[in-house]
């Protein structure tokens, strides 16, 4: 494929490429779940942070690499939008199965990881560290 190609009507493979060496790993399925939080709330959402590789300084840190690398994640904004409507929206999005709110740099972590039960979404936040912090999944319980 070429290096830079369409995923989605409103994605291009660029977008997701991983910032650290520029490889391409997301899985078209998942985008295809941002594209549709995209049309629900109507406007663009901004990638921070899509696929990693291995190499990657963040998935370095980590014992064995993570969902990034799995190609089933993204930190993601949507401009205009508050975080707040964002979090309340994933309710429509069941695919979403790992959510970590960053509140303090204005973005959310999405990805679909296997769950131990059904239904069981795990949720977490960032504190101002960028570690993550215990959450009950109530906003106005945000550290």
């Amino acid at each position: 494929m070429p290096v830079n190609y369409e995923l989605t009507r409103d994605f291009m493979a660029s977008e997701f490429a991983c910032r650290h060496c520029g490889a391409h790993g997301v899985q078209r399925w998942f985008v295809e779940q941002v594209q549709a939080l995209r049309d629900h709330h109507g406007k663009p959402v901004h990638i921070h942070s899509g696929f990693r590789c291995a190499e990657h300084p963040v998935e370095r840190k980590k014992p064995t690499p993570g969902r990034h690398y799995e190609g089933i994640a993204a930190d993601i904004s949507i401009p205009g939008v508050d975080l707040r409507d964002i979090w309340r929206s994933l309710i429509h999005f069941p695919a979403f199965t790992g959510i970590g709110v960053n509140r303090h740099l204005g973005w959310i972590h999405l990805d679909s990881r296997p769950l131990k039960h059904a239904g069981a979404r795990v949720v977490w936040a960032y504190d101002r560290s960028g570690a993550e912090a215990l959450w009950s999944g109530k906003w106005e319980e945000l550290p």
